[in-house]
């Protein structure tokens, strides 16, 4: 016989690619940064716990265009983006990350870490497969509406299993919790 010999059972490696690499810092990023605005969010205004935690991003982003020269804002540079997708940009920050923020600090302070994280991360999936269908006609494959299924099942539970730890106003947290995730998937 010709050619490289191989066993029946093939070794698989792990691939732990540079995705993977910046998504698990991700990952622990966002869940000290939940944890750290659940203990913040009794004690400050939900508006005023949202500006703070844009100003290190605004303040970034805007060092980092500044350094670049500003070409995407600049209407004669070939690189500009234009009136229509500044504005969608602009619009879709404003609903995600100040109306969102300020709907996820109302449904920690009622509905406890658990409940919330787990209702805004299971709402953000079909959030993001219906508005996908409806805005950008997008039709989900049937892999993607069961693997949503399957995350929002499973999600829904952890976050169910928690009902006995939250206030008497999880309800109020829980539906807060996907109304942030509706504006976050917008």
């Amino acid at each position: 016989a010709t050619g490289p010999m191989h066993s029946p059972v093939e070794r698989r490696r792990l691939h732990f690619g540079l995705g993977e690499r910046w998504a698990w810092p991700s990952a622990l990023a966002y869940a000290a940064v939940n944890v750290m605005i659940r203990a913040a969010a009794p004690q400050i205004d939900a508006w005023l716990g949202s500006l703070l935690r844009l100003l290190p991003v605004a303040a970034l982003a805007w060092f980092m265009l500044a350094r670049a020269g500003f070409h995407e804002l600049r209407p004669g540079d070939p690189r500009y983006l234009g009136p229509r997708l500044i504005g969608g940009l602009v619009f879709g920050g404003a609903v995600s990350y100040v109306i969102g923020n300020v709907f996820f600090f109302r449904a920690l302070v009622d509905g406890g870490l658990a409940i919330s994280v787990n209702a805004v991360q299971a709402g953000s999936v079909w959030a993001g497969v219906i508005l996908g269908a409806l805005i950008l006609r997008e039709r989900p494959r049937r892999e993607q509406i069961i693997g949503a299924v399957i995350i929002a099942a499973g999600l829904t539970i952890i976050a169910i299993s928690q009902l006995s730890t939250p206030g008497q106003l999880w309800y109020e947290g829980l539906l807060l919790a996907i109304a942030a995730c509706v504006c976050y998937a917008t």
